[in-house]
């Protein structure tokens, strides 16, 4: 609440701030004039009305009306996206500090009723901005039309009822090649791609938890056609006058082309037309860019990195916010001094384990780390080592081995006791040096080599993997030969060879 009191204060001082600028150089501007305080004042006011409004004749009276040509369509599809970006921030229910505001003063069916009109809105002005660009880049903009300049007129906006009528983005040269029966395919080409695994989505079973996701696949196909104007028998070249592309999905061809190219001068120097909303959502057949290539011919729309992944873009479905519900409190009832088991133990006597090799033929890709064990009291200065960690590496200290495995080993009996003042790793020299100072005064360097050494068990005890998008622990009973205890655990924090 804080917040948003603080960002309207600061929005009504800087709107306040600007306007009264404004307001006083204009009113010194009419005073340098000659005019009084009063006049210059009058004036001022009076200049909005000439610069927003005109007059006109209605029914024999002379009435002012708005002046919405002033408005440039680019900028009010800018405003109309950013009130919909506002809207969706402020209802929001993980923007706590908002969304408590909008609830507490009843504002939210208000706020998504505004939503849908500032979206129909917008659905209405992107068309008419766009065709304006494409009449203006295939040279066909006239002086006296009704949005000249890409300005706001809402007759030719909202009175229509169908767009593509209204704001047809097409040419008129390629239309009577067509009508005269001179319009020639010249190329047809198809194309593919079905790929299994193709990108992340949230599992929609638990939208709630961002860590759980499913893989989605893509199965996408274009057919492409090009045309020239053939109306005689020896073209002078073999530049294209028009080329269009259809999505095909599940072997059928969409209605409308999902991409259009036209060739107002003759050369590779083209206009293209692009519709990323497929026939089963809106805006299909409606553009949605408009905009200046280079193109001869087919093959170069696949040397274009851009134009066929933006055809098969899947739309963001926008989710309505909804209240969260008050999450189950879930309580596992065990008998006082029990413990709950998560692990899971092995059913042969093979035991678990790490199901793929991560050490070299030497053994000796791994950096050591060292736990040191907490004192019971705190007057305490001494203490030993609780475990060491073999971190085990790829190529270099800082890349991970496959399965980024962490070996965990228990400390022989002499670095076991609590008498010890310093236990280190000296990892600025080497990952496997390590140095302990003894509450006696004595000093231990050593490096740790692979296999059996003086300063762990032989065998570790626990070991760590992440295999797929899973991390795993594997340990061994008290006494146990194997590891016969596994239990899936958070994906490790640590950065492989940084200390």
């Amino acid at each position: 609440m804080k917040y948003l009191n603080g960002f309207v204060l600061f929005l009504l001082v800087f709107i306040l701030s600007g306007c009264q600028t404004f307001e006083t150089e204009s009113i010194n501007s009419y005073k340098t004039r000659g005019e009084t305080q009063d006049e210059a004042e009058v004036n001022y006011h009076s200049s909005f009305r000439y610069e927003f409004s005109e007059e006109v004749e209605i029914n024999g009276k002379k009435v002012w009306i708005p002046k919405y040509s002033v408005l440039k369509l680019a900028d009010l599809e800018k405003k109309l996206e950013d009130s919909l970006i506002v809207i969706d921030q402020i209802t929001d229910y993980g923007n706590q500090l908002d969304s408590v505001f909008v609830d507490k003063f009843k504002l939210r069916d208000e706020l998504l009723k505004d939503r849908k009109i500032q979206e129909g809105k917008l659905q209405r002005i992107k068309p008419a901005r766009l065709h304006e660009k494409f009449k203006n880049l295939t040279g066909t903009s006239f002086h006296g039309s009704m949005n000249e300049n890409g300005k706001y007129n809402a007759k030719k906006i909202f009175w229509p009822k169908d767009l593509q009528s209204a704001f047809p983005f097409t040419f008129d040269k390629v239309d009577d090649a067509r009508n005269r029966k001179v319009l020639k395919e010249i190329e047809h080409e198809f194309w593919s791609s079905k790929r299994l695994l193709d990108s992340k989505k949230p599992d929609p079973l638990k939208l709630d938890d961002q860590n759980v996701f499913i893989w989605k696949s893509k199965d996408e196909a274009l057919e492409f056609f090009s045309f020239k104007i053939l109306d005689s028998d020896k073209p002078e070249n073999n530049q294209s006058d028009y080329i269009e592309a259809f999505r095909v999905v599940d072997g059928k061809k969409e209605k409308h082309p999902a991409l259009k190219i036209f060739f107002p001068q003759g050369n590779s120097s083209g206009v293209m037309v692009l519709d990323f909303d497929k026939e089963n959502e809106t805006g299909f057949g409606i553009p949605d860019a408009v905009e200046s290539v280079f193109i001869s011919r087919i093959a170069d729309i696949w040397n274009n990195s851009s134009i066929i992944p933006s055809l098969f873009k899947e739309k963001e479905k926008r989710i309505v916010p909804k209240k969260p519900e008050p999450k189950p409190l879930t309580v596992e009832i065990a008998r006082i001094g029990a413990s709950v088991d998560t692990w899971e133990i092995a059913k042969d006597q093979k035991g678990w384990v790490v199901p793929f090799k991560y050490k070299n033929d030497l053994g000796s890709n791994f950096n050591v780390r060292m736990k040191l064990k907490e004192n019971k009291l705190e007057t305490e200065l001494n203490f030993s080592i609780e475990y060491f960690v073999k971190e085990w590496t790829g190529n270099g200290r800082f890349t991970p081995s496959i399965g980024a495995v962490t070996e965990y080993f228990k400390p022989r009996h002499s670095y076991d006791l609590n008498n010890m003042n310093k236990a280190e790793v000296r990892h600025q020299e080497n990952t496997k040096a390590l140095i302990f100072v003894f509450d006696d005064g004595s000093v231990e360097q050593g490096v740790m080599p692979a296999g059996s050494n003086k300063f762990i068990e032989d065998e570790p005890y626990a070991i760590e993997y992440t295999e797929g998008q899973k991390r795993w622990r594997i340990e061994k009973e008290n006494g146990s030969g194997i590891f016969n205890k596994k239990k899936e655990v958070e994906m490790s924090k640590t950065a492989t060879g940084v200390y």
